[in-house]
């Protein structure tokens, strides 16, 4: 299999060099990669939450649907689109996404990553990815939820907080 080429960034998002993502993995250098992440949310306004309900314990949290690497040379959005259509053959040209916003280091993420939202209302074909459990529910809810008893990936909770948090008073979550 042909090695990934993630850009190296610096404390601002600039690219510094890249270099083969086992290289990054080997020197220790995934804070300094950028990736993205994918909520999807239906006409009810619910979130869907994947997790892989046969993982070992830690590895059998909730997560948003999509979480990806970008790869050398693309931009967040490029890297949105392509991940899509290479994992579940959706062509975000032709849907309706928005980008919530950048999170990084200083906001408890272990890089970079840029969050978008998705609105979609079917389940999408995870059958490229590790996922076999899904739940829709109120960000509101979820973040309810998560504040009892944590089920989440810390970046899925950090993300939720982040974007999600003043649902109430948002009108893309009420």
């Amino acid at each position: 299999m042909k090695d990934i080429f993630v850009d190296i960034v610096d404390d601002n998002d600039e690219v510094i060099y890249a270099r083969t993502l086992s290289q990054v993995v080997e020197d220790g250098l995934l804070g300094q990669i950028r990736m993205i992440k994918l909520f999807i949310m239906n006409y009810d306004k619910e979130l869907l939450l994947c997790r892989n309900a046969f993982g070992k314990k830690g590895e059998d949290l909730f997560d948003c649907p999509l979480t990806a690497i970008v790869h050398a040379g693309e931009s967040y959005d490029e890297a949105l689109i392509r991940t899509c259509q290479e994992i579940f053959s959706i062509d975000m040209t032709k849907q309706q996404w928005y980008e919530l916003g950048m999170l990084s280091r200083q906001d408890g993420l272990d890089c970079f990553t840029q969050v978008y939202e998705l609105t979609y209302n079917e389940l999408p074909d995870f059958s490229e990815t590790k996922f076999n459990d899904f739940m829709w529910e109120k960000p509101l809810d979820i973040i309810t939820q998560f504040t009892k008893d944590p089920q989440g990936e810390k970046s899925l909770s950090m993300c939720l907080k982040s974007f999600y948090f003043d649902c109430q008073d948002s009108l893309m979550c009420s």
